[in-house]
């Protein structure tokens, strides 16, 4: 994503002067240039091809007013480039980076890009994605009152060994006493990427005697003890019940996909 903040003097900002649209400023072994973000999924595949135009000025030419138009543009660019930002980081020198993500190689005083905060990042390994789907299909996602379907199952993907562990099944609970159920995950502290674990889909109705029903369900999004006890990592809860998979931190869900795409997502 590229913002045009290219308007201003070509020395001093803020100004009514035109600037010009131009990033590259032309100090040696400069890499940086143009940019644009765009979000990838593994094994989609980029073409691009890159064009550029460089003057020599050793290069013999014949029409000197031309060459020194052309040499007064280029500084003109030069100048201009201070005021060209490009994914959230204003360009001043060669040695500015820009940043992919806030707080990720970002530059002191950048605040990471727009494309890419409004974006999050799954977990990168289909086979521990299967692996935690394979954990939580232990609810079939049907509901009703069977043990299976009215407890939490759920693992930790590890840092060091990039591999998804099984935790303990939690206790069987009563949609009817506590829309929350639970799972003890406290044994992965040490060396935690991310924790899974599951809302049930089990239902229970209860008559009351005098004519009433009491109907009960969990509780299908993160709780707010899931997000109390979360750290800045991505974690996920499988809502069983309803098929989506919530993907929060310590700040709340960050965002949201159906089941069925976790694995392998929709194209």
């Amino acid at each position: 994503m590229l913002f045009d903040h290219t308007k201003g003097d070509r020395l001093s900002v803020p100004s009514n002067t035109p600037g010009y649209s131009i990033r590259l400023n032309g100090s040696p072994n400069e890499r940086n240039g143009i940019a644009r973000s765009m979000s990838v999924m593994p094994g989609d595949k980029i073409d691009m091809q890159v064009f550029g135009k460089f003057i020599d000025p050793n290069t013999p030419h014949t029409n000197q007013t031309a060459w020194d138009n052309l040499a007064a543009f280029a500084l003109d660019v030069a100048h201009a480039a201070q005021t060209v930002v490009i994914d959230g980081v204003g360009y001043t020198s060669g040695t500015l980076r820009v940043p992919p993500y806030k707080g990720v190689l970002t530059d002191p005083d950048g605040e990471g890009n727009i494309a890419n905060a409004n974006s999050v990042e799954i977990e990168g390994s289909a086979t521990n994605r299967q692996a935690m789907v394979n954990e939580v299909n232990q609810d079939n996602g049907k509901g009703g009152t069977g043990d299976a379907n009215n407890r939490e199952y759920g693992g930790e993907t590890s840092v060091s060994g990039n591999s998804f562990t099984s935790a303990p099944p939690g206790p069987v609970s009563d949609p009817t006493a506590n829309s929350e159920a639970h799972i003890d995950l406290s044994n992965f502290e040490e060396d935690t990427k991310s924790d899974t674990h599951s809302h049930p889909s089990g239902t229970k109705s209860v008559n009351n005697g005098d004519g009433t029903t009491t109907n009960g369900s969990f509780r299908q999004a993160p709780s707010p003890t899931d997000v109390g006890n979360s750290g800045a990592n991505s974690n996920y809860v499988f809502g069983r019940g309803n098929g989506t998979v919530y993907i929060y931190n310590n700040t709340g869900v960050q965002a949201t996909i159906p089941q069925k795409y976790f694995v392998n997502p929709k194209r």
